[in-house]
């Protein structure tokens, strides 16, 4: 939600993730997996933002290994 708040207020979504830790009162939420941020990546029409998940490595073939990515549509992606 404040992605899609700081879309509406900035007409696009922000370079880091840390631009909408304001609305947040301990920052922005870490990764429960990694207890880190979440990586986030600003695609041209939106972002993605990416656990590594259970594995806590970057990529893996299978689930529960595989990463997890969520979009601006709330669509979830699992690997790359």
């Amino acid at each position: 939600q404040a992605l899609a708040d700081y879309r509406l207020s900035n007409d696009d979504y922000p370079d880091a993730l840390e631009a909408v830790g304001e609305k947040f009162a301990s920052g922005v939420p870490n990764d429960p997996f990694t207890k880190q941020p979440y990586q986030y990546e600003k695609t041209t029409n939106g972002f993605w933002l990416i656990s590594p998940g259970k594995d806590q490595a970057e990529g893996g073939a299978e689930v529960p290994e595989k990463d997890i990515r969520f979009n601006e549509k709330g669509y979830v992606e699992e690997g790359k």
